[in-house]
């Protein structure tokens, strides 16, 4: 995606066309060169038929994060115009990690502290534990939970 971006900013062309020739150069660039991205992209990209997989993968995560980034932007405008915000309950939340790359955790880290409500606090020495500040910490369960999906999806692109 970020070859598509950048294609749609040398280009001047900012239209669905311009990204999608964006998006077919970066795809024939890292067929091309896999080298930089080694150890980046799921090993199955370089068997055949895998990098539709890995797209599908990809385009997932992206998909699920931007509905879960709209919907802590709605969450925190209805917060903010509440009359009473006597209600939320804010606290650290303890995040078990599942991934264990330095990539995957601050990929997953910089995607939390990127969507509205939540942020990312610290992780712990030996990368088992994020620290998280949300803005609803009253139901722990519920707002750790899409946090872990996307957690799975990012293992599933980056693994």
């Amino acid at each position: 995606m970020l070859f598509a971006f950048l294609w749609m900013i040398l280009q001047e062309s900012y239209t669905l066309g311009s990204f999608v020739g964006g998006l077919v150069v970066g795809l024939v660039i890292l067929l091309i060169f896999p080298a930089p991205v080694h150890g980046l992209i799921n090993p199955y990209v370089r068997r055949p038929g895998g990098i539709f997989r890995w797209l599908v993968s990809a385009a997932h995560l992206f998909l699920y994060y931007t509905r879960h980034w709209l919907r802590g932007n709605a969450e925190m405008a209805r917060l903010m115009l509440r009359r009473d915000l006597s209600t939320i309950t804010p606290g650290v939340l303890k995040f078990p990690l599942r991934v264990r790359q330095p990539g995957q955790v601050a990929l997953l880290a910089n995607l939390i502290t990127v969507t509205p409500g939540s942020y990312t606090v610290e992780v712990s020495d030996d990368w088992d534990v994020l620290y998280l500040h949300v803005i609803d910490a009253s139901d722990a369960e519920a707002a750790l939970a899409p946090i872990r999906r996307i957690e799975e999806l990012i293992m599933e692109v980056l693994q």
